[in-house]
């Protein structure tokens, strides 16, 4: 960025990942603030990794709760900021992990279930700013695509070599990342703040263009991994 200085520029190189590499709402804003919040942290020794991380668990589910008492759109709004606000941790941590090297296998175990909550919280609120701005049919659409496409995912990483590299190639061009974002319950976490905040209309789009690509990101990947077993078999 053109404020960093050059220790900064530095810093991002060694624990930052590379655009590909990385989830687009992440890469073009919250890092942009994430490395100064982790390089104050990191001198603070007595907060560590896991206790950031903790943090972000607990900021996920009040972000559940306030949804479910209220279920309002003001309590919508304050909900989606809470869970910007615990994915932001998740990125502190990381970062402060490595610059201190500081690692374990429990750390790995909450991260895990840091971003489990977070589908999970943003496929809630998603469900409740539905509910409230009348597009739960679009919810439901929107839901079943998403996770037909995790589930195609899941099986072409450990099944398909060719779908994989197709992945990482797309990545590289900056495709992949984009679709990647488009596809993902962030995206249209945060297009409910205009379906809340401006129109309806903001949100319900938002979820059909997720819907779409959420679909034929899924096809793609089924027709790689067909093409790479029948390669396999012949």
């Amino acid at each position: 960025m053109p404020w960093d200085n050059e220790d900064i520029r530095s810093l991002r190189q060694s624990i930052q990942k590379p655009f590909e590499g990385e989830e687009f709402l992440a890469w073009i804003l919250y890092r942009r603030i994430s490395i100064y919040v982790s390089r104050i942290l990191a001198v603070w020794y007595f907060i560590t990794p896991n206790m950031i991380t903790t943090l972000a668990i607990a900021t996920i589910l009040l972000s559940m709760v306030v949804a479910f008492i209220w279920s309002s759109k003001i309590s919508l709004l304050v909900a989606i900021g809470l869970t910007q606000f615990a994915y932001f941790l998740d990125l502190v941590d990381g970062e402060v992990a490595r610059i201190r090297k500081q690692f374990s296998q429990f750390g790995v175990i909450l991260d895990a279930v840091l971003a489990d909550l977070y589908a999970i919280s943003a496929a809630y609120i998603l469900l409740l700013a539905s509910n409230v701005l009348g597009l739960q049919e679009l919810w439901v659409l929107w839901a079943l695509s998403y996770h037909f496409r995790v589930a195609v995912a899941k099986w072409a990483r450990f099944s398909s070599s060719r779908a994989n590299e197709g992945v990482v190639q797309m990545r590289k061009g900056g495709f992949g990342v984009l679709a990647s974002f488009v596809s993902s319950p962030g995206f249209v976490l945060i297009s409910a703040l205009g379906g809340l905040l401006l129109h309806p209309l903001l949100l319900a789009l938002a979820m059909l263009l997720s819907t779409l690509v959420c679909l034929i990101g899924s096809l793609w990947l089924l027709r790689e991994a067909y093409i790479d077993v029948g390669a396999r078999s012949g």
